[in-house]
């Protein structure tokens, strides 16, 4: 009934400013459908709704807060009054809910684009700027331009990368990400230069730009500029044939270097990547092996150069590094070794080439993977995750117990989530033993998704399953656990009896439908008692332990004859859809076993 109420009021007549202080109320109720409802309909009435949400988004109380920056949002531009509180509820101390904020923000267009937040420090309000920003299209573009000229190189990265994936092709942003090109950070320039890109022939006003990176230190830079000025119908290889004339030694390589590249090489240009290997300056000699790349006969006097390359000052150089030492695929150097010595470098983008590159030249020694073990133990969570992602083979050898227990036991709730997904992915290495370090963990997401796996036949955890069911503090990893039982078969169901009985008198609701279903659907005895049970779990404030127990009832036919009354109490006032529609179906299916026993 509430629900309706506020369905009503977003339709009705009357003064707009009484039927939004009405709906506010609402905000407030305990059910989830009747605060959707209120939410929805308080939008409909447009700007009169206004003043009433900003005084609910100052709500301490999430789920009021929430839904009135959506109703916000919904509002589109009539809401521009309400741009500085949304704004203050995305800077505000507490980031968890900083991107539902910022969304809401982008929905009310232009005039919200400047109060996004885009170069606060604290990463999660940051990504949630850049988040809302990207999706208002133009809009956003021009905030992101801005972010170009930041100080801080994060903001700078993360501006480029919407800038370029956006392909806004309005002149002051084509401009902007020419001039990018020029920016001392190589992803900064990397990412600006596959911005113009995807621009094609709309990235003209670029051109001059354009023609400066076709000498840059980085060849990926070298290359997407050299492929766009193709496109708009310049002669790239006219302009890098004349810098090989240049005396300056970095324009000269990085010319011949892209010439070698594009297959329009000329022995002058072959001749000055050869004395380029023996520059005084590394990141000329890495430069001069970028030329030899797709040239094999050129890994023995590269590898030397690629091998200092990743300790390079530059992250530049060292990711250009990183990629070129996949040329050792024969291991002669062994730069597998090199490679997970740098496995924790500090700049992410580093951090991908060596992790791509140590893929691909794998020797799998005992000395590779002694020096995984101590990079894993020693580095921070972000990277202990990416290795778990993308280096997990190692985690699964032999003698690798110690750093899978290690994962297991971290600190971080990822790094436990990720070494969980690991073992998922290698199911042949389940072991019990180490599973269940984390029955008690503090975190539910990680029990949780630790049902999944023992719930497998290869984990052989049935035990544990049982002991999670009775144990577990959290209702939802209880109802996770029946969950998976449901899919065991009938021998593992015979050793759960006893847990599944007693979860059929769990203190939740939603626990007890889901436990009294699978007893219904697995036996024929004690049926009255069980639908007895179930009558009382649709009494629930619940709206999923409601469901199930309708749900339930539809399996026991006649037995739940008792259930008509509140079913059809159900499926005419309850808020949630579901539960409407499972008492329907179950209301039928009873009537319909109940009239057919009839004479």
């Amino acid at each position: 009934m509430r629900r309706k109420a506020a369905f009503a009021l977003g339709r009705i007549g009357g003064d707009p400013y009484t039927r939004a202080k009405a709906l506010a109320q609402a905000f407030k109720d305990s059910n989830e459908d009747v605060r959707q409802s209120a939410s929805n309909a308080i939008a409909r009435l447009g700007s009169p709704a206004v003043p009433t949400l900003i005084e609910l988004l100052k709500s301490n109380n999430a789920q009021v807060s929430l839904p009135a920056a959506t109703s916000l949002g919904d509002i589109r531009e009539d809401a521009k009054n309400a741009v500085p509180a949304l704004r203050d509820r995305v800077l505000a101390k507490d980031t968890e809910h900083a991107r539902h904020y910022a969304l809401a923000l982008a929905r009310i267009g232009r005039v919200a684009a400047p109060a996004m937040g885009m170069k606060d420090a604290r990463p999660a309000v940051h990504a949630a700027a850049v988040e809302a920003l990207g999706q208002m299209g133009g809009d956003g573009a021009m905030v992101l331009v801005d972010g170009l000229n930041d100080k801080n190189v994060h903001v700078r990265r993360v501006a480029s990368n919407w800038l370029a994936l956006m392909q806004v092709a309005d002149k002051p942003v084509v401009i902007a990400l020419g001039f990018g090109m020029q920016d001392e950070d190589d992803a900064v320039r990397v990412q600006c230069a596959m911005g113009l890109g995807f621009l094609g022939r709309r990235a003209g006003p670029a051109v001059p730009q354009l023609k400066l990176a076709l000498t840059d230190m980085h060849p990926e830079v070298r290359a997407r500029a050299y492929h766009v000025l193709t496109v708009l119908g310049e002669r790239p290889q006219e302009t890098l044939l004349a810098a090989l004339k240049s005396k300056d030694d970095r324009t000269r390589i990085n010319a011949a270097a892209a010439l070698v590249l594009f297959s329009v090489a000329t022995d002058e240009a072959i001749l000055i990547l050869k004395a380029a290997l023996t520059h005084k300056d590394l990141a000329l000699r890495v430069q001069g092996c970028t030329g030899f790349w797709m040239d094999p006969k050129f890994a023995d006097p590269a590898i030397p150069i690629l091998l200092d390359g990743i300790k390079h000052k530059s992250a530049g150089v060292r990711e250009q590094s990183a990629s070129g030492l996949v040329l050792d695929l024969k291991g002669k150097h062994k730069v597998d070794l090199a490679l997970a010595e740098a496995v924790d470098d500090p700049d992410p983008n580093v951090r991908q080439a060596v992790i791509n590159a140590l893929r691909q030249t794998w020797k799998g020694s005992n000395q590779l993977h002694a020096i995984l073990a101590r990079k894993f133990k020693m580095g921070d969570a972000r990277l202990r995750v990416q290795m778990i992602h993308e280096l997990s083979g190692w985690m699964f050898g032999p003698n690798a117990k110690e750093i899978r227990q290690t994962g297991l036991q971290d600190k971080n709730d990822h790094v436990k989530l990720a070494m969980l997904h690991a073992i998922r992915t290698h199911a042949g290495h389940l072991v019990i033993e180490e599973l269940k370090l984390l029955t008690k963990d503090k975190s539910r997401d990680v029990r949780y998704q630790l049902v999944d796996l023992l719930a497998r036949p290869e984990a052989q955890g049935v035990a544990v399953l049982g002991e999670m069911l009775r144990s577990d503090p959290d209702a939802i990893v209880r109802v996770a656990v029946m969950q998976r039982i449901r899919m065991l078969g009938v021998e593992t169901y015979a050793t759960l009896l006893p847990a599944i009985q007693a979860a059929a008198k769990d203190r939740n609701a939603h626990v007890r439908a889901v436990a009294l279903g699978e007893l219904i659907h697995r036996s024929e005895e004690n049926r009255h008692s069980l639908a007895k049970a179930l009558i009382e779990c649709l009494k629930d404030a619940d709206a999923e332990a409601r469901q199930n127990a309708a749900y339930a009832l539809s399996n026991l036919g006649t037995d739940a004859a008792d259930a008509l009354p509140l079913l059809r109490q159900l499926i005419e006032e309850d808020p949630d859809g579901t539960v409407r529609t499972h008492a329907r179906d179950s209301y039928i299916r009873i009537s319909d076993g109940i009239n057919k026993k009839k004479p």
